[in-house]
């Protein structure tokens, strides 16, 4: 696991006991969980329709390497949460 996927898992998990009700936090926690994560479940499915039955996996690789590269630099803008 790296360490901007455990910052994401970590900054989950407090967005959603800030804001969820206390008393009822237990129950809402699992599906407001998966609810957030949901749209990086399309990702690989994204991927399957990139690549294709045509084989194209220098467009996927592109394609991977490009939004990997706008993911770091987002990652690098964040400012500290610690100083």
């Amino acid at each position: 696991m790296t360490r901007s996927h455990a910052g994401l898992l970590v900054s989950i998990n407090a967005l959603l006991f800030a804001s969820l009700p206390g008393r009822k936090t237990t129950p809402f926690l699992g599906f407001f969980y998966y609810l957030m994560v949901l749209p990086t479940m399309i990702v690989p499915l994204i991927g399957a329709l990139v690549v294709g039955s045509a084989e194209r996996f220098a467009l996927g690789m592109f394609l991977g390497a490009l939004v990997s590269a706008v993911m770091l630099w987002e990652i690098l803008r964040l400012p500290a949460s610690r100083p």
